[in-house]
């Protein structure tokens, strides 16, 4: 029995072969893109809230800062701008996560025709009762009997 279903055909096993390099390099890429992009927009806010922590701190040392008009602005601006990052964040790696899903996808069915399939193992436990003997009885009427067009 052949390793694989391709293993008849040699050269289109060759070339599905070579098919999944490019898919899986490309998976990789996006993967790394992905992570980093994401890295980016953590660093991004972790900026955007070291700033704004500073920036309430040292507003309560100032008198001209430590107004209520200031800190209401400081707060908006701040409370505002978060849903804003997470939707972008959100939005922008869906995108990679369905570029990912498709491309692995494609390998996996990639996979079917050029992996090595495993042997088949028929050593399971013979269990009579879920064993249907169509033959049992030589005579058909008592067959059509004892299993009915229903069970059939």
């Amino acid at each position: 029995m052949p390793n694989s279903v391709m293993s008849l055909f040699p050269h289109v096993l060759n070339n599905l072969e070579t098919l999944k390099v490019p898919l899986q390099t490309s998976l990789s890429c996006s993967e790394t893109l992905r992570r980093s992009i994401s890295a980016a927009i953590d660093c991004w806010q972790n900026n955007r809230n070291f700033f704004y922590n500073l920036t309430r701190h040292l507003s309560q040392l100032s008198p001209l800062w430590n107004t209520g008009p200031f800190q209401t602005l400081l707060n908006l601006g701040q409370s505002g701008t978060q849903p804003l990052v997470e939707g972008l964040k959100k939005t922008t790696i869906a995108g990679f996560d369905r570029f990912r899903q498709e491309r692995s996808g494609e390998i996996e069915f990639l996979k079917l025709f050029t992996d090595t399939s495993t042997g088949q193992d028929w050593t399971i436990d013979h269990d009579q009762a879920r064993v249907l003997l169509d033959l049992q009885y030589p005579n058909p009427a008592e067959n059509r009997r004892r299993f009915p067009a229903t069970c059939l």
